[in-house]
């Protein structure tokens, strides 16, 4: 799931990777927190996950999307343009690909394309020429399971670096880009299963840090980072079981980053304000539909506050939740209110078809 202003009214839109389908569905947004279904596209089999850029550096108001195709192991490029979205040849990557990310990796200024690929235990580069087509760059090599991308510069330079979770051996993979196609990889250890990571400075150094959500331990990891390129474990937070999925969000008003979890077992997401040193502590829980197993931030009404969308599995539904503050004893508290069920029916991964559900 992926959230974008995709046909340029300045609403917030969103993309969904239907894994029982092969397509991906367009939800336009209104700007109050509703959506109503937009063009869907066909793509590989079993879409898993989906990521939103200008792929064609055609600089229009149309954003091009592409996604990671978990059972054809390859990616599908899919262009917007003002009459609709267009789906371009699909570019072999490794083993089951489960994530994908847009990023710099050379000095071209064209968008570059990284999928985690869970089967090979490595990640493919794919090089972009700037007209939405991509070459098979290298494969390297992870460790075991990797499951989830960031990206971000960690060293100082002037390309983008990666980040990889490896679910299987409990830790990441930081891959650190010569700016030629090549790395330098390292490896840091969190707690157990990483299902996703994040990016950001949560100590206010302007050096980049990282949070990954570990489905088996019930927890958030938080390692700080160096200059170089190095982490170290700062924080592991408890959360509500199973958290999947995770996002940075600035949800109070003192411009730390915080974090949410999308908790899979209890059907939950969690609230982790950020103290601005690199420590966090729980703030709130609110429900979801079942089983959520992915979590996007974005502004999708007209107030200042940020909310939330999940996609939950098991109810085969979408969860908009709006942020709002409450006072409580002198303390403000961030809650949401979930608005709002997209209904879209069965499958073992999340399948969109689009249709409102009432509560």
């Amino acid at each position: 799931m992926a959230v974008e202003d995709l046909d340029g009214d300045e609403d917030q839109d969103l993309v969904i990777a239907n894994f029982a389908t092969g397509d991906v569905s367009v939800l336009l947004g209104d700007g109050e927190g509703n959506f109503t279904a937009g063009q869907r596209v066909g793509v590989g089999l079993r879409p898993v996950a989906v990521a939103v850029a200008d792929l064609n550096d055609d600089e229009d108001e149309y954003a091009d999307f592409v996604t990671v195709n978990r059972n054809s192991n390859d990616v599908s490029i899919v262009l917007g343009r003002g009459n609709g979205l267009f789906a371009q040849p699909r570019v072999n990557v490794g083993m089951e690909p489960v994530a994908v990310a847009v990023a710099r990796l050379n000095s071209d200024e064209h968008d570059d394309l990284v999928t985690a690929n869970h089967d090979s235990n490595d990640v493919s580069i794919l090089l972009g020429a700037g007209d939405g087509t991509f070459t098979a760059g290298q494969r390297v090599a992870v460790e075991e399971g990797p499951v989830a991308i960031a990206v971000a510069r960690l060293n100082n330079d002037e390309v983008d670096d990666l980040v990889i979770a490896n679910f299987f051996t409990n830790n990441v993979s930081v891959l650190l880009s010569a700016g030629d196609d090549t790395f330098i990889v390292e490896s840091v250890s969190v707690d157990m299963r990483p299902d996703a990571i994040v990016v950001a400075d949560f100590n206010n150094d302007e050096v980049e840090d990282l949070a990954t959500a570990n489905g088996s331990s019930d927890d958030v990891s938080i390692l700080l980072g160096a200059s170089d390129g190095t982490f170290t474990l700062r924080q592991r937070i408890t959360v509500i079981r199973n958290p999947v999925a995770i996002a940075i969000a600035h949800l109070n008003d003192d411009r730390y980053a915080d974090l949410v979890t999308a908790n899979v077992a209890f059907h939950t997401i969690s609230v982790l304000l950020g103290a601005g040193d690199g420590t966090f502590t729980a703030d709130s829980v609110s429900l979801t539909g079942r089983s959520p197993v992915a979590i996007a931030v974005a502004h999708l009404n007209d107030d200042r506050h940020e909310d939330l969308v999940t996609a939950n599995r098991d109810s085969s539904d979408i969860s908009v939740l709006l942020g709002r503050q409450r006072h409580f004893h002198g303390r403000t508290k961030r809650q949401f209110r979930n608005s709002s069920l997209l209904h879209c029916g069965g499958g073992p991964q999340p399948r969109w078809a689009c249709r409102p559900r009432h509560r």
